[in-house]
């Protein structure tokens, strides 16, 4: 009797580790589980951020360049309207002295 006694509480004090052990690998599973949703979300808000500053890198620099379009456009408009007051200005040198050679034949 007493060494079905000592197989019991033997067995129940394997049982009783069995669980324990059971418990802390559910336990160990589940925090792992935990950790590695964690690192997931972690990583995919890191990546969100990421592409949002990329995205805003790509608007900056979109405008930048439609500014400098926009300059470019109006120093060339400038310069074509200079080079017109040029030409506009050596045609009326030119009408003027054909004007002033006229004047001198009719006065000859």
């Amino acid at each position: 009797m007493n060494v079905m006694l000592s197989r019991s509480l033997l067995l129940a004090q394997n049982s009783g580790q069995v669980i324990f052990v059971i418990v802390l690998c559910c336990l160990v599973a589940g925090l792992t589980l935990a950790l590695v949703k964690l690192l997931d979300y972690l990583r995919k808000k890191d990546a969100e951020t990421e592409a949002q500053k990329i995205i805003e890198k790509a608007r900056q620099e979109v405008e930048a360049l439609r500014r400098e379009t926009q300059l470019e456009l109006k120093e060339q408009a400038i310069q074509e309207k200079a080079e017109r007051e040029k030409e506009f200005q050596k045609i009326r040198e030119e009408l003027h002295q054909r004007e002033r050679a006229l004047e001198k034949r009719e006065d000859a």
